[in-house]
């Protein structure tokens, strides 16, 4: 892999990293202590749970497709599946973005879920010498602990 490439997938995997993390004073503050997503009239148990929800879906999600996202991999090679991913990513932004401008929460947990499926395309990156299910695995954690 020569230089440039590694660069561009550091990059690749420093915002996928930054796609979860940055969020978060931003979910936090719009569920707990505004009334963009819900009303202050709801329930501070209702709002944790939200924001709690939110943050333990992006896991959840990659979980369930990296798999696929890997398979996709091995059948059309690394470029279809980075491609998908990239295009993923990019329309969960503008969701989660829109989510915010309509006050949509449905909204919101959609383009967060395909936020993950995006992000979820550099878990399972293998060189040759490194077979599937240990990236499956890896993937697996890594999803169910983000």
């Amino acid at each position: 892999m020569n230089t440039k490439s590694k660069i561009h997938l550091s990059c690749y995997e420093f915002l996928s990293f930054a796609s979860f993390f940055m969020v978060l004073p931003l979910f936090t503050l719009s569920l707990l202590k505004s009334q963009n997503l819900l009303s202050l009239e709801s329930s501070f148990w209702l709002r944790a749970f939200n924001l709690g929800a939110l943050i333990s879906f992006y896991g959840a999600i990659q979980f369930l497709i990296s798999p696929f996202l890997e398979s996709l991999s091995t059948r059309s090679g690394e470029k279809m599946a980075l491609l998908l991913s990239l295009v993923l990513g990019l329309l969960g932004s503008i969701g989660c973005a829109l989510s915010f401008i309509w006050s949509d929460l449905l909204l919101l947990y959609i383009s967060r879920a395909l936020v993950a499926a995006g992000t979820s395309c550099f878990l399972f990156r293998k060189s040759p010498d490194q077979n599937s299910a240990s990236f499956l695995l890896i993937g697996g954690i890594l999803g169910a602990i983000l």
